[in-house]
């Protein structure tokens, strides 16, 4: 099965009656015996010279052996034809080469490897194939990191000191039990000598 153009792609339709794919196509099909894949090669390589590489015809065949020609008949009357020497520009190699240089599609750098088989990026272009090709390594799984939780140790429990005796004793007295209403014999003399009638009459009481 041929495409005019490769797979994203919008065929030209030309300045002339037909079309760049359409014109190659019916001069090359009129080859004496000429296999239909060296057919589509040929057609190919003059596309991409009549487009400076816009457009690269696509193939996509099944075919086991050679042998398929549109025009085998004139094999018998004819004498075969020459070994094909396609003219490869420069140029038109160039232009395709940067239209797939970054490109992580293999079928481009596939359609390269056809197009230009003496070109000068076929070593790259090979590469490049074997490394999208190649099978992703399987991803690691990152298990996540164990924290090692020490035991909590307990507070140690400070018992009440003997020596505290504020919190422990008694709360002091008022300074009322100094007084002579409370029987203190020693502040009544004294309230009396300064002339307290009320501490006079309590120390009397008091037998002082």
């Amino acid at each position: 099965m041929g495409f005019a153009t490769q797979p994203g792609n919008v065929a030209l339709d030309g300045a002339v009656n037909h079309s760049p794919f359409a014109d190659s196509l019916v001069k090359r099909i009129k080859t004496p015996s000429i296999d239909i894949e060296i057919l589509m090669r040929r057609v190919r390589l003059d596309v991409m010279n009549a487009t400076s590489g816009k457009q690269v015809p696509w193939s996509n065949s099944s075919l086991v052996e050679p042998g398929f020609s549109f025009n085998p008949d004139a094999a018998s009357s004819q004498s075969p034809a020459e070994p094909y020497q396609p003219h490869i520009n420069t140029a038109t190699e160039l232009e395709f080469w940067k239209s797939i240089e970054y490109t992580s599609d293999v079928s481009m750098y596939r359609a390269y490897l056809a197009a230009f088989p003496n070109g000068a990026f076929i070593e790259i272009a090979k590469s490049r194939i074997a490394k999208f090709e190649a099978p992703a390594p399987p991803r690691k799984k990152i298990l996540p990191k164990k924290v090692s939780r020490k035991p909590l140790t307990s507070l140690p429990v400070n018992e009440p000191s003997a020596n505290r005796s504020a919190e422990t004793t008694a709360p002091a007295k008022p300074e009322s039990i100094g007084r002579c209403r409370d029987g203190n014999k020693e502040r009544c003399r004294q309230r009396c000598r300064e002339g307290a009638r009320r501490a006079c009459r309590k120390l009397q009481q008091l037998g002082g």
